[in-house]
């Protein structure tokens, strides 16, 4: 069984070289448009869009990171911040990702 899927995939190969030769030898594949100025121009111009797209991402990068906004107040429920146990860094009364958003401690 192996032998034919064998024989029948070299056949397959063998009718099919040839046909790939001709389009190869006499044929080229026309392009929409040709290479030349066109194509470096707008290289040229999506290169510059590009390089401000960037120093624009990165300005508001510096004035987000510059003037934060605060979040909203959040609601002081009785259920809320239980400590049963203290935590073992700082004070012991805030949580691990709590700890470092406070500066005055």
């Amino acid at each position: 069984a192996m032998q034919a899927v064998r024989a029948g995939i070299r056949r397959a190969a063998q009718l099919r070289a040839p046909a790939a030769d001709a389009a190869k030898a006499g044929q080229r594949r026309g392009m929409s448009s040709a290479p030349g100025v066109d194509d470096e121009a707008e290289m040229l111009k999506w290169k510059h869009v590009t390089r401000a797209g960037v120093v624009g991402c990165i300005l508001f990068g510096m004035f987000a990171i510059e003037h934060p906004t605060p979040g909203p107040e959040q609601p002081a429920y009785d259920y809320l911040r239980i400590r049963v146990k203290q935590f073992p860094w700082g004070k012991g009364e805030k949580g691990l990702f709590e700890y470092w958003m406070t500066p005055e401690e």
